[in-house]
């Protein structure tokens, strides 16, 4: 099959780094897109499946068209954005367009039917869904993030009959002229098309062809390594203990709920050394402000490190894999994938009772807590470092099982092949 995925938004917003105007515009290309998983681990499985793939995406500051490779074997095409450059979701591009019409893909899978939100009528979904059914193209969409976040704006005009009729259809329309929908998780699914769903949107859609995507792992590059070759790769101190974090690093992940358990803790395990892998969105200059003052006024800076950024290939499994516990007290989180991650390294887990993380985090590999709830945090990591909780390697087979990013694109596959018979 010829495939194309298509991202709706530039991702440079995850990345500060390559928000710099100076630098050479295809470094972020080069050291990110070809590089980072993202959501489209999907595309490498079918790749190696023996299909053709690529992967379209905008960018800022109107670059030319150009054209790379995956280090997974698929092929990433960068487009300009002709208007609304850098707003997530509204980054047009009608180059973009054109290729598809001009390819003539068996299928289009658009990855990111973001919420409503606020002016979502011109969001770049329902211009590409409209495209791709006037050139029919097979299009599917990715739905994340709630139906009903609707804007202020949108809100007040609803109050009127005809606005309210004419929202509901920009709404609802784009999504019943998919030929499927995925989701990455149950929640999002569920309230988009099971009525007895106590969550549910309320919306009617004719076509029910729906599939869970959930986030995979590639267990060529997370497996389980010996501690002295992990502490021989890393070059970290084998007398101290550690716990990890990996993330993008703002306020819903709960980086700093993990500072305020730490006092209390190392009163306890005074060798523990927390490493934060990630870098600081764009829009959390305040939070970082936040995290380095607490630090610095509770003489937390010889037990934390900030390791920046670590891709895949550079070496993250090493670092996972030095670790006693792995901890991401996330507020909300579609799936956390890096949790599976760490799983198929063998180590212990602590996550948050929230969306999609309760389907796959049980007391077999790892624990769960509720979200914002410092105390089960501390507790949680006390039973982890204390040997009171030690993970079933067999319950941690079965999940990364679960989510072998190979398994995953056959399944999508035979399901794209299943819904396009119909």
């Amino acid at each position: 099959m010829k495939i194309i995925f298509l991202y709706p938004d530039s991702c440079e917003y995850a990345y500060p780094k390559y928000l710099d105007k100076n630098l050479d515009f295809d470094l972020f290309d080069q050291e990110i897109m070809c590089y980072t998983d993202l959501e489209v681990r999907y595309l490498q499985g079918m790749h190696e499946l023996g299909h053709e793939c690529t992967l379209l995406y905008p960018r800022r500051f109107r670059m030319k068209v150009k054209s790379f490779i995956h280090r997974g074997g698929y092929k990433i095409i960068r487009f300009p954005v002709n208007f609304f450059n850098g707003n997530m979701g509204k980054e047009y591009s009608f180059k973009m367009l054109r290729f598809l019409k001009k390819e003539k893909p068996d299928l289009v899978h658009f990855q990111g039917i973001y919420g409503a939100g606020k002016f979502f009528f011109i969001r770049f979904f329902i211009v590409t869904v409209l495209y791709c059914k006037w050139n029919k193209i097979p299009i599917f969409g990715w739905y994340h993030i709630g139906l009903n976040n609707q804007g202020k704006r949108e809100r007040n005009l609803s109050k009127f009959s005809l606005f309210k009729w004419f929202f509901h259809q920009l709404r609802t329309k784009p999504i019943d002229l998919c030929n499927g929908i995925t989701s990455i998780n149950h929640s999002e699914l569920f309230r988009l098309f099971d009525s007895k769903h106590p969550e549910y949107y309320g919306y009617s859609f004719k076509q029910k062809n729906y599939k869970l995507t959930p986030n995979t792992v590639n267990r060529k590059l997370f497996y389980p390594v010996a501690k002295d070759l992990a502490f021989e790769k890393t070059g970290l101190d084998k007398s101290k203990r550690y716990l990890i974090m990996v993330s993008r690093l703002f306020e819903q992940k709960g980086l700093h709920l993990i500072l305020q358990v730490f006092p209390d803790l190392i009163l306890k395990y005074p060798n523990i050394h927390l490493l934060v892998v990630g870098e600081f969105i764009e829009e959390a200059l305040e939070y970082k402000i936040r995290i380095e003052n607490y630090i610095q006024t509770n003489s937390l800076e010889k037990y934390v490190t900030f390791l920046g950024r670590i891709e895949h290939h550079q070496g993250l499994v090493y670092y996972l894999n030095v670790s006693e516990v792995f901890v991401l007290p996330t507020y909300k989180d579609s799936f956390a994938a890096v949790n599976i991650e760490a799983i198929a390294c063998g180590i212990p887990v602590i996550s948050s009772d929230t969306e999609e993380i309760p389907y796959y985090l049980n007391d077999g590999v790892g624990i769960l807590i509720p979200p914002r709830d410092e105390q089960a945090l501390g507790i949680a990591i006390d039973k982890v470092l204390s040997g009171e909780f030690k993970p079933d390697p067999i319950k941690q087979q079965e999940i990364v099982n679960r989510y072998d990013y190979l398994s995953a694109a056959k399944s999508l596959i035979d399901w794209y092949k299943e819904v396009l018979k119909k």
